[in-house]
């Protein structure tokens, strides 16, 4: 106990939180070497300590929460057993408090903060023991504290939320971090909403008051009961009530309640059995809200962004079933999914307009997952209605290609009025269409079941009378030799622009660039684009093969590079030598057609 006694003659905060953690490391790790005398003068002596305000009111916040997680050690040994009037104490020192009513309702909300994270916290690992031990914790305070902790956390929220908001904020916190494991009545009732609904209008309780409806509303429960909460909760009046914030932390807080309510609403959904009559309730309040959603998607910082994305992947879903269900889709949901495709397209173009992407950066290896998560959205979309997908896609591409073709008729450089961001997203969107519609090809030469709707084949030719090839910039040059290996049969239908593509593949621009990754991604590609058209570039093989010379020589040192070889120089020109196999097996494939004759295959083959 000298730890314990000594935390009373220390007049130095920082010896009496040295002597508090080594009680607190007794009480948690050798608290079995204890005897039941020493136990008692401990839980004893603890209290006496908390009873008297003028002991503790005048410490810092680390030491009163030193003090509250010591304490529920303790509880937690002894609440099951000796001290089963716990609560009734606890609760009885708070009712009386009448002289220094805020000091003692702090320590009472730490020692409630204490609890969660010594007894209730899921996040928090414990041992299989502790956990199971704490369970019956749990169980014991639903039956005898719990609803008179939600009284007195009430009362101290109607007393303090317009003197103290610091003690109102913890109070709407412990609450917050409780609802998870406890009768979600006793929270989700009339008064206790409308006094959220008020707070949300306080600057200081804002957030706080978020926190509970996040945790109430996403709370498990039964499909039915869930709807029950959604409609005694009245999302229309919440949603109104809901004020757009210009801090970043304001608006992640909103951004989390949109996006649970969003993906509790068609979860609501799933689970009924009558879809019909199940469609008619979430509908209106999925309608309103979408607004809500795309503020938040569209957010400027992606980490907002990224917190909807679980409310819109299940809206998605959710148009899907519902056209299901309809066998159509009314104007309104196309005319929101059209608005959905244009800002997640806005969300997946680079911020700034740097001519070089180093996709070796930390920043934008974090864009270039949160585009592969975007593409895989509008992967989902597409799976809706392929026509109109297609349609929408095409005429946000056309917008940018339209304009550096006019560049081009006025002879301009490709850059004058087009950012570089724009032309990049606009290869990038026309590159992923190939995966989110499978069967592309069937979009070539015609709109399918919709006139209005501009074919792939005049995207392409768009595409090619751009002037895009002469952008000397690496990644968009890449991008656009992978779209031509994606729509290589463009090329089959309009022969007259291989000789355009194939310049650009010999050239600086491709199998000659100064970047090292550049060719080493051409050379692959360039294979690609010669098998797929190899019947179609016969009239071009001599030419190609004379631009190739150059850079079909083996490297003279090759047989000083060991596998093992770190050496800077080596592990480049190793890098090099394994996609130089890339240009003979191309080389291969130019001569090797059986239009070929073979004196003039062997006269190929003679010059190198």
């Amino acid at each position: 106990m000298f730890s314990f006694n000594s935390f009373f003659l220390f007049s130095s905060i920082q010896l009496r939180f040295f002597a508090v953690q080594v009680l607190e490391d007794t009480l948690r790790n050798r608290f079995n070497s204890l005897s039941l005398s020493q136990t008692n003068l401990l839980r004893q002596s603890l209290w006496n300590w908390l009873i008297d305000s003028n002991h503790w009111k005048d410490d810092p916040p680390y030491l009163r929460n030193k003090f509250a997680q010591t304490l529920i050690l303790l509880f937690r040994n002894f609440y099951l057993s000796e001290w089963q009037s716990f609560f009734k104490d606890i609760l009885g020192w708070v009712a009386n408090a009448e002289n220094d009513k805020s000091n003692v309702e702090d320590m009472f909300l730490r020692i409630c903060l204490a609890i969660d994270e010594e007894i209730a916290n899921p996040s928090i690992s414990r041992s299989a023991d502790i956990a199971a031990h704490n369970t019956l914790i749990k169980d014991r305070m639903r039956s005898d504290a719990v609803q008179s902790l939600v009284q007195v956390w009430f009362a101290i929220l109607q007393r303090e939320w317009n003197n103290n908001t610091q003690i109102a904020a913890i109070t709407l916190r412990v609450i917050s971090l409780f609802i998870n494991w406890i009768d979600i009545t006793l929270i989700a009732n009339q008064d206790f909403v409308a006094a959220l609904y008020q707070f949300l209008a306080v600057k200081d309780l804002q957030y706080e008051a978020v926190d509970c409806l996040v945790e109430m509303i996403g709370k498990g429960m039964k499909g039915d009961e869930k709807l029950s909460l959604l409609q005694a909760l009245n999302l229309g009046q919440l949603l109104s009530t809901l004020k757009a914030n210009t801090d970043v932390n304001g608006r992640e807080k909103i951004a989390k309640l949109i996006n649970v309510i969003g993906v509790e609403v068609i979860l609501v959904y799933d689970r009924g059995m009558d879809k019909s009559q199940m469609l008619a309730t979430v509908d209106p309040w999925l309608q309103n809200l979408f607004p809500h959603l795309t503020a938040y998607l569209g957010d400027e910082d992606d980490d907002v962004t990224n917190i909807v994305l679980p409310f819109l992947t299940s809206l998605i879903s959710f148009y899907k079933k519902k056209k299901k269900l309809l066998s159509f889709l009314k104007e309104s949901d196309f005319r929101e999914l059209e608005t959905l495709i244009r800002i997640l397209a806005e969300k997946m173009k680079f911020k700034n307009d740097n001519d070089v992407v180093d996709e070796t950066g930390d920043d934008d290896s974090e864009f270039l997952k949160f585009r592969k998560d975007c593409d895989v959205l509008l992967f989902n979309i597409a799976a809706i209605d392929e026509d109109f997908f297609s349609k929408a896609i095409f005429s946000m591409i056309t917008i940018t290609l339209d304009c550096a073709i006019q560049n081009q008729v006025m002879g301009r450089m490709i850059n004058h009025g087009v950012r570089w961001t724009d032309l990049e997203l606009c290869l990038h969107l026309l590159y992923i269409y190939g995966e989110a519609v499978k069967g592309q090809s069937k979009y070539l030469m015609h709109s399918s079941s919709d006139n209005s709707s501009i074919p792939l084949s005049d995207v392409l030719e768009k595409l090619m009378m751009s002037g895009v090839v002469t952008f000397n910039d690496s990644p968009i040059l890449l991008l656009f030799f992978e779209i031509c290996n994606r729509y290589s049969t463009f090329f089959e239908i309009f022969p007259h622009h291989i000789p355009a593509v194939l310049e650009a593949y010999v050239d600086t621009r491709g199998l000659h660039h100064s970047s090292l990754n550049h060719r080493v991604r051409c050379n692959y590609l360039f294979l690609k684009f010669v098998r797929q058209l190899r019947p179609k570039l016969i009239t071009f093989t001599e030419q190609v093969i004379a631009q190739m010379e150059d850079i079909l020589l083996i490297p003279p040192l090759i047989h000083k590079i060991g596998v093992n070889n770190t050496d800077e120089s080596s592990v480049i020109t190793r890098k090099l030598l394994d996609s130089q196999t890339f240009l003979f097996e191309s080389l291969g494939c130019l001569i090797g057609v059986d239009m070929i004759e073979e004196n003039q295959r062997q006269k190929f083959i003679d010059v190198r």
